[in-house]
């Protein structure tokens, strides 16, 4: 008898496609930092055509440690707008990963389906909506909680319900349709997963600023946001737009703009714009070294320092802000802070910038990075050579008003304050001393209004205020014979007179103050020497002048050299001498390096 052969009886198994609960826990590291999931419902609130988009903070505490006092953070966070709100079937949907009224639309703010949902899961464990669709009607909720997911409590999205706004957000809410967003349980608000404390004063100041900048254009249109009570004003990094606080500043400068006009992917046929602009700040901000530095209140004030780099706008919303790498001809230098530089696209080149679905970060796909690189880069270069200028125009001022040997008595005042104490004129009495300082004041300002004199004008009275405070001071003169500097010891003063007359200063001195421009007129060998503020030297020029000075250096050293042979023994005589000016032109170049 032949066996029949056995058959395995088949069980049908529902499988899920993905298991809910842990994958909407792993979701969570996504790459969503506070501000950028915040900025996800208030992109759906712009979509839903607001103008009018409140945030909330709402204050918890935690002990950090050890510590005895608690730290404020973020316990909840609600986003309320008076857009046109949703319908039952639209809300009921709305938090489903994956739906969107507006998937794969290239235009306006949304695209991907998964950012809002995306955005309050990492940053909250339950998500609450309420909104409505008819003025002064009711307000329907859903919900999202991922502790009910994970218990098994929630299984499908709940039906809309009616529902009252929670009242501590409800001054937050008009008579009119809207949307309110309400994130609770902010575990990743409160600590992150590296198990930092966020403290939501932190959290409220980077939140204030990236929506002053992402949503600038938005803002300056008459869409209000708010942020705990507090307006919003827009950050421009190009400085272009009216700010209500600093409504009496000078615009930046519009240095370039270009349209680009790229093919779009998905329709090779068919470009799309993208639009630069490149702007220099006010000169009147920038006039020195250093003022774009945070220590200084109007740059700290205007978020200066924080502007170097790029602003990558997808449909006049901000996604990306630094440096691009390979796009400037150097480094990136602080005077970069004084350049705006803007990039717009439309949102059917996001493959052509590698846009992900959390709208975060943008880098243009080779061929259009080198059509932006070969448009802006001849720009950055001029504007970072016009901010030079501006510098080195500056020193040259503030050297021709204050002196041209500050910088020098300065240094070495700085030097004298750890250098052995001179002994030369220590003994001169008081009297005498305040009497050659006097002598000394007026013939200086006499000189000052000879024809080859270096000396500014100035008053009598205000040399001497200058010779008696500082422990050595340079003076211009003139005077006939072949002495280069007279020296006046007064103990705790010493006086250098400087000859004008000198060939020294004629032919070596004079051509270098005329090349830096530190003068409008100079004293030259027949008084002919001027040098207007935007003479430049050119290459060979300058290598002529170089030339010279190296020239004029070796012989003011054998010139020393040569009055010490004048001497039968002058190593006995000159020794000591010469090693305690080699040690104090070490200690003071040492000083200007540090400048």
């Amino acid at each position: 008898m032949a066996t029949q052969p056995l058959v395995s009886k088949k069980i049908d198994i529902e499988v899920p496609l993905i298991q809910v609960d842990t994958a909407l826990t792993s979701l969570r590291a996504s790459n969503f930092d506070a501000p950028a999931a915040v900025g996800e419902p208030v992109d759906n609130a712009i979509e839903a055509k607001a103008n009018n988009i409140k945030i909330r903070l709402v204050e918890g505490s935690r002990k950090v440690g050890k510590r005895q006092k608690a730290t404020p953070v973020v316990e909840q966070i609600a986003i309320a707008d008076d857009g046109v709100g949703m319908s039952r079937d639209v809300l009921h949907r709305c938090l489903v990963l994956g739906y969107s009224t507006r998937y794969n639309v290239r235009s306006g703010l949304g695209r991907f389906g998964v950012g809002a949902t995306l955005a309050g899961i990492s940053q909250a464990k339950r998500i609450d909506i309420f909104s409505r669709d008819v003025a002064n009607g009711p307000f329907l909720r859903s919900y999202i909680d991922l502790d009910e997911i994970s218990s098994g409590e929630q299984r499908l999205m709940p039906s809309p319900e009616l529902a009252e706004v929670p009242k501590q957000f409800a001054d937050m809410m008009g008579p009119g349709t809207g949307t309110l967003v309400v994130w609770s349980k902010c575990d990743r608000l409160t600590q992150g997963e590296d198990g930092t404390v966020n403290n939501l004063n932190t959290v409220r100041m980077e939140l204030e600023n990236w929506l002053s900048r992402t949503y600038r254009y938005f803002i300056d249109a008459g869409v209000r946001i708010e942020l705990n009570n507090t307006v919003i004003e827009p950050h421009d990094p190009l400085y272009f737009m009216t700010v209500p606080r600093f409504a009496n500043d000078q615009k930046a400068e519009l240095l370039h703009e270009k349209t680009i006009d790229w093919p779009v992917p998905s329709e090779p046929h068919r470009t799309s714009p993208v639009r630069l602009r490149v702007t220099l700040l006010p000169e009147d901000w920038r006039l020195k070294r250093g003022w774009g530095n945070p220590d200084r209140s109007f740059t700290r004030e205007r978020r200066i320092h924080e502007n170097e780099g790029f602003s990558i706008m997808r449909a006049k919303r901000e996604i990306f802000f630094d440096i691009l790498p390979r796009f400037y001809g150097s480094a990136v230098l602080e005077i970069d802070r004084w350049i705006g530089i803007e990039i717009l696209f439309e949102p059917d080149l996001d493959e052509c910038f590698k846009v992900r679905n959390v709208k975060r970060g943008a880098e243009p796909v080779e061929g259009l990075r080198d059509a932006l690189r070969n448009e802006l880069k001849p720009v950055i270069n001029s504007a970072r050579k016009r901010i030079q200028k501006t510098y080195t125009d500056q020193d040259n001022k503030e050297k021709a008003e204050q002196g041209v040997h500050e910088e020098a008595e300065q240094i070495s005042a700085e030097v004298e304050k750890v250098s052995p104490k001179a002994r030369a004129g220590a003994d001169v009495p008081p009297d005498e001393k305040e009497a050659m300082i006097e002598k000394l004041a007026s013939e200086a300002t006499q000189s000052a209004q000879e024809e080859g004199t270096i000396a500014s004008p100035t008053t009598t009275a205000e040399v001497k205020d200058r010779l008696k405070q500082l422990p050595f001071s340079i003076i211009d003169m003139q005077w006939p014979g072949k002495e280069f500097i007279e020296i006046e010891h007064l103990g705790s003063n010493t006086i250098v007179k400087l000859n004008n007359k000198h060939p020294f200063f004629t032919k070596i001195y004079s051509p270098i103050l005329k090349a830096s421009g530190v003068l409008s007129k100079v004293a030259s060998g027949d008084g002919e020497g001027e040098s207007k503020p935007d003479e430049r030297l050119s290459q060979e020029e300058m290598q002529q002048l170089a030339r010279v000075i190296q020239v004029g250096l070796d012989l003011l050293i054998v010139a020393y050299a040569k009055a010490e042979s004048m001497a039968s023994d002058p190593d006995e005589k000159y020794g000591d001498l010469r090693t305690q000016w080699g040690m104090f032109l070490y200690n003071y170049i040492q000083q200007l390096s540090r400048l």
